[in-house]
């Protein structure tokens, strides 16, 4: 594991901290969430570059879209009936947002297929335009507009693109740089979010545990049996279990109620913990079958 990474997991932890010790300042910058978002979301893409897709990336990049849907999201969407009412919202928002950006980094620091992440990235943020309107349909019915989604989903994806392709250009971000101001950025996020609705998590303490466990084993207890069944391909593992926590949090502290953001909070401070593991057990695999293909 990368030295940056673990730097990064430690500034995730160290915001949530200071969240709770600072409630009042997280709230006064609460109005910069959408800024702060995109700025991070920008910086997240500019390593992101469109060169030798072929009909098979496509074809794998529809299969992952499938995967983290048909999957992950269906049972989020399941999980969220265990939970009280206040908290479900947070698991349909979650549920409904596409995979995180850094699925692309993950892949190359695993040694996966970087072009099949890219076009699953992109089929899942272009598919969760429909997704998303449709599960609001399905669960709120007529208490929300089902489109009302559709303006934070196009606003955090098509925006961030464009100016990430400008600051592909600028010469001073290099990956290691690039990388510190996007975590940055996330923890400012964590702080301000986790900051503003204290009180309310504060409140809920007890109901915790239950949201705990589900999210626990929707990362680490799922993402263990999808290596199992396929250890050489990570991407899977990847679209399996991975979330764009960031863009749930601000679009369920913007349009829902305030224990929305607590589910998608508590699977925000697992998946560092989550990376270190599964790049960990990736690594611990192609030692043996590298000592197995030496004896």
């Amino acid at each position: 594991m990368r030295p940056d990474w673990i730097f990064s997991s430690y500034l995730i932890y160290l915001a949530t901290a200071l969240a709770f010790i600072f409630p009042e300042v997280a709230s006064s910058l609460e109005k910069a969430l959408g800024f702060l978002l995109i700025l991070m979301m920008s910086h997240s893409l500019t390593k992101l570059k469109v060169r030798g897709i072929g009909l098979g990336e496509v074809a794998e990049g529809l299969r992952l879209t499938l995967f983290h849907f048909l999957g992950l999201s269906t049972l989020l969407l399941v999980a969220m009936l265990l939970v009280g009412p206040g908290f479900r919202q947070g698991f349909m928002v979650l549920a409904v947002v596409p995979p995180a950006i850094s699925i692309v980094v993950l892949s190359r620091l695993s040694n996966g297929r970087v072009q099949d992440s890219f076009m699953g990235l992109l089929m899942s943020y272009l598919f969760a335009f429909i997704y998303a309107p449709a599960v609001l349909h399905i669960f709120q019915g007529e208490s929300i507009s089902p489109f009302i989604i559709l303006k934070p989903l196009v606003l955090y994806t098509f925006v961030p693109f464009v100016i990430s392709r400008a600051l592909a250009r600028a010469s001073f971000l290099n990956e290691k740089r690039n990388h510190l101001i996007v975590n940055s950025l996330f923890a400012l996020l964590f702080f301000i979010i986790i900051g503003s609705r204290s009180e309310y998590i504060l409140n809920n303490l007890r109901d915790l545990w239950v949201i705990v466990v589900i999210m626990a084993m929707l990362s680490f207890g799922l993402g263990t049996v999808i290596f199992l069944l396929r250890p050489k391909s990570l991407e899977y593992v990847f679209f399996g279990t991975y979330k764009n926590t960031s863009m749930a949090m601000v679009i369920a502290m913007t349009y829902f109620g305030p224990l929305a953001i607590v589910p998608i909070s508590i699977r925000a401070l697992l998946s560092p913990l989550f990376t270190i593991y599964i790049l960990f057990l990736n690594g611990l695999t192609r030692k043996s079958r590298r000592k197995t293909l030496g004896d």
